[in-house]
C-alpha cells in the first residue's frame, strides 16, 4: 500500500478502496488460523520496528478519525497483520497444525472409538408389582407411597426439630407459637397432609382464608379437621432430617440433606411398586420456585 500524505486526510471511500484494491495486501495471503496470537515478544518487537521505518505513528490515527466503525475495524485488522508479519512477508509458524490436519485427526479420533451401542435385553415384567383390589380407589394408590414408615419419619423429625428449636431459643416471646407446641402424632400428621393436598384443589388467596368464618369464604372442612393455629404450628416445625447432623460448611455436604431421607424412601417405593414399559418417553417439567439453591436453574423467559 502506498504511503499516505500528511497534508491531506482521506475520506471513508478512499480508505476502503485503497485497502481492498491493493493486490499486495496481506489480508488475502493468510488464513484465519494464522492470525491467532502465537508469537514471541522478541519477534513482535523486531517486526514493529520494521513497520515503524515505513509509517509514522500519527498517520493512521489521522485517517481513522473519519472512518466509520466497520471500516475502522478493517483498517485495524490489516494494520495488525502488517505489524506482526511485516510488509509482504508471509512467515508462517512451522509448528502450527493446519485446519485440514485438525479435521483429519478429529475424524480419526471419532472413527477409532465408534461402535454400535450395547443395549441390554429387556427382561422385566412391566406394570404394577404389588397386589391391588379389583377396582382400586385413589386412596389405595396413595397408600402405596404414603406409608406408615413415611408418616413416622415426618412425626419423628418434626418433633425433634421443635424440641431443638425451643432448647436453642429459651427466651421466646410470650405469644410465640413455639410456646404452645406439643408433640404431634401419626394420625394428626395424616390430617395435616390431607389438608395440605386439599389446598391444591380448593384454592384461596390467603392461608387464613381456609379457616375463615365469613359466609362468602367458609364451606370447607378445615375447621372440622384441625384448628388454624395448630396447622400453622406444624407447618412451621415440619422437618425431614436432623439439623444437628448437618454441617453447612462441609464442601462435600449433601445438597439434598434436608429431604434426603424422604427422597430415598419415595424413590425406593417407586422402583418396587411399578415397572414401566420397554419403550417410554421422558419429558421435563418446569416448576415456579424462587428459593436459593446452588444447582437450580433460573430461566426468566420460560413460563411455569
Amino acid at each position: 500500500m502506498a504511503a499516505h500524505s500528511h497534508e491531506r486526510r482521506m475520506n471513508t471511500e478512499e480508505v476502503l478502496a485503497e485497502i481492498f484494491a491493493d493486490g499486495d495486501s496481506d489480508i488475502s495471503e493468510f488464513s484465519d488460523s494464522e492470525f491467532e496470537p502465537n508469537f514471541s515478544e522478541d519477534s513482535e518487537d523486531e517486526e514493529v520496528e520494521d513497520e515503524g521505518e515505513q509509517h509514522e505513528s500519527g498517520e493512521e490515527a489521522v485517517v481513522e478519525e473519519n472512518i466509520p466503525e466497520i471500516a475502522r475495524g478493517a483498517v485495524r485488522g490489516n494494520r495488525g497483520v502488517r505489524g506482526r508479519r511485516g510488509r509482504g512477508r508471509g512467515r508462517a509458524n512451522p509448528a502450527r497444525i493446519t485446519r485440514e490436519e485438525q479435521e483429519r485427526l478429529l475424524e480419526a479420533k471419532w472413527t477409532s472409538v465408534d461402535q454400535d451401542p450395547q443395549i441390554p435385553q429387556f427382561t422385566a415384567t412391566p406394570g404394577i408389582q404389588v397386589p391391588m383390589p379389583n377396582e382400586p380407589s385413589v386412596g389405595d394408590f396413595m397408600k402405596l407411597f404414603f406409608t406408615e414408615e413415611l408418616f413416622d419419619l415426618l412425626v419423628t423429625q418434626t418433633n425433634l426439630y421443635a424440641s431443638q428449636y425451643k432448647m436453642n431459643n429459651p427466651n421466646l416471646p410470650r405469644h410465640s407459637q413455639a410456646n404452645f407446641w406439643f408433640d404431634t402424632t401419626r394420625n394428626e400428621m395424616k390430617k395435616f397432609l390431607a389438608l395440605t393436598l386439599l389446598m391444591g384443589i380448593v384454592k384461596k388467596p390467603e392461608l387464613s382464608d381456609y379457616w375463615s368464618t365469613n359466609a362468602l369464604l367458609q364451606g370447607s372442612v378445615f375447621n372440622n379437621v384441625m384448628p388454624q393455629n395448630r396447622y400453622q404450628t406444624i407447618l412451621r416445625f415440619l422437618h425431614f432430617a436432623d439439623n444437628s447432623q448437618f454441617d453447612p460448611n462441609d464442601p462435600n455436604r449433601d445438597r439434598l440433606y434436608k429431604v434426603r431421607l424422604l427422597v430415598d424412601l419415595l424413590v425406593s417405593k417407586f422402583k418396587s411398586t411399578y415397572i414401566p414399559e420397554k419403550k417410554i418417553s421422558v419429558d421435563e417439567e418446569l416448576l415456579l420456585w424462587k428459593g436459593r439453591l446452588v444447582f437450580k436453574q433460573y430461566i426468566p423467559l420460560k413460563r411455569a
